[in-house]
């Protein structure tokens, strides 16, 4: 009964995408700034140092935010940690601004499907709070504003197959202004494939976000959630002990009367150095990022991302810097997770 429940929410929500995928292309703001622009972000440190390349990512309880199907390549990391995982993570966004998250997986019940995972995870932005005024200027009470989104996924793979996973998550989101008396909030799925090949030590990843509708507006207007179609490959080098991670985003937006190959200028590259046993090196590379961030004063290094990361057995500690060039300020997140 449960399977049938899960394959039926795959099934609705593989026509639901056909349905959003029909109107992609029309919409003459799509790939620009809209609302809900936190289901675009970083969900965190190891993913923001390589780039956001985690649509193919291998055994992170983080792949929950960018493709769902890639939860159930989790594995223990000894005997006595059957797999729960705890991951928290928190970012500074610069003048007073925040971001964090909180992911919990686990195996889940031998009644959902052998290697079968599920996850649980809230995504944040903290605006900070500011001082207000009325008509005349004159102060009145500070407020606060923030968004968040809460994200429930299944994943699971494929029976008598074991190299084919899949997985769906539901998400609520929500956007508050003035300490919550103005709000917005919307309902999403995301759904995702993914195959992993140990022998060639390649992962390969499809995704599809934020597939939905807002259920509530700001001021009454309607606004389309950023429907985001993501393809990945990851492979680790055989004489090297170095994964890339190459991943192109949004590839179902308007192309704007440009050419096929406009669609995938926004592409990510990732890189992770085993330097030590419990040491990571990883560096990364955000095209459309780097295109954004152009302004008079020059680009420098934006676009880029560097960060460490420390492995053992149950506990992984990472930090990752995103260089947003010479007008903007760079954005620090640390985090960690823990294996029970």
């Amino acid at each position: 009964m449960i399977k049938n429940i899960i394959y039926f929410s795959l099934l609705f929500a593989g026509s639901a995408f056909a349905q959003v995928a029909t109107t992609i292309g029309q919409d003459e703001n799509s790939g620009r700034a809209q609302l809900y622009d936190l289901l675009k972000t970083v969900p965190s440190p190891r993913a923001a140092a390589m780039g956001n390349s985690f649509v193919a990512m291998k055994n992170d309880p983080n792949t929950l935010f960018s493709n769902p199907a890639a939860l159930s390549s989790q594995i223990p990391r000894d005997s006595t940690a059957p797999g729960t995982d705890l991951s928290l993570s928190v970012g500074a966004l610069g003048i007073g601004m925040t971001q964090g998250s909180v992911v919990f997986s686990a195996p889940a019940p031998e009644a959902l499907g052998e290697k079968s995972w599920v996850a649980a995870g809230i995504l944040y932005n903290s605006y900070g709070t500011f001082q207000g005024a009325d008509n005349l200027g004159q102060l009145t009470n500070q407020f606060t504003a923030g968004d968040f989104v809460l994200s429930l996924a299944y994943s699971g793979v494929v029976p008598n197959n074991k190299v084919f996973h899949y997985g769906v998550a539901i998400k609520f989101i929500s956007s508050s202004l003035v300490s919550g008396q103005y709000g917005s909030s919307g309902l999403a799925v995301d759904l995702g494939v993914y195959y992993q090949n140990d022998p060639l030590l390649l992962t390969v990843g499809l995704s599809a976000t934020n597939i939905g509708k807002e259920l509530s507006y700001y001021d009454g207007t309607k606004e389309a959630l950023p429907f985001n179609l993501q393809f990945g490959v990851s492979k680790k080098l055989e004489r090297l002990p170095l994964t890339i991670h190459l991943d192109f985003h949004n590839l179902s937006r308007d192309r704007e009367g440009r050419n096929l190959f406009y669609a995938f200028n926004d592409f990510s590259i990732g890189g992770e150095f085993i330097i030590a046993k419990i040491m990571r090196l990883r560096f990364g590379y955000e095209n459309q990022e780097r295109r954004d961030l152009t302004v008079p004063e020059g680009l420098g290094l934006g676009g880029f991302s560097f960060g460490l990361g420390v492995v053992t057995k149950k506990l992984q500690l990472d930090y990752s810097l995103s260089i947003m060039g010479p007008v903007r300020a760079d954005i620090h997140r640390f985090g960690g997770s823990y294996l029970f």
